[in-house]
């Protein structure tokens, strides 16, 4: 009699184990799929924002106003590379021009004006 209750409860436990399993499955899928697509909002055309922010430094270190060329060190921090981009610093939405606010990018130039789904 012990013998088939060992074996009811070892049955039980391999179908628990597949069912845990067929659901971290299912979870990891979810996780690796693509975040979806976010709309990015741009500054109006003509504006003095547009095209001024969130791109490289020319090689002379001027950017288009208001823009001003921002120097900073990646997650790497001083054992990597320099890096530079025309920014609009900022401590507050009310900083940045229309269509844009104030975001903080840690590993990068700081607070700073960049528009909505805008890394």
């Amino acid at each position: 009699m012990r013998r088939g209750h060992d074996r009811r409860g070892m049955a039980v436990v391999f179908f628990a184990g597949i069912l845990i399993a067929l659901a971290s499955c299912e979870h990891a899928e979810r996780a690796l799929a693509p975040p979806a697509p976010q709309a990015v909002v741009r500054p109006p055309a003509g504006s003095a924002a547009a095209g001024a922010t969130n791109r490289p430094c020319p090689e002379e270190g001027s950017c288009d106003p208001p823009a001003v060329c921002v120097r900073y060190y990646g997650v790497a921090g001083a054992e990597g590379p320099e890096l530079s981009s025309c920014e609009i610093k900022c401590g507050a939405d009310a900083d940045c021009p229309a269509a844009l606010r104030c975001v903080t990018i840690a590993d990068g130039p700081g607070s700073v004006c960049r528009g909505a789904g805008v890394p």
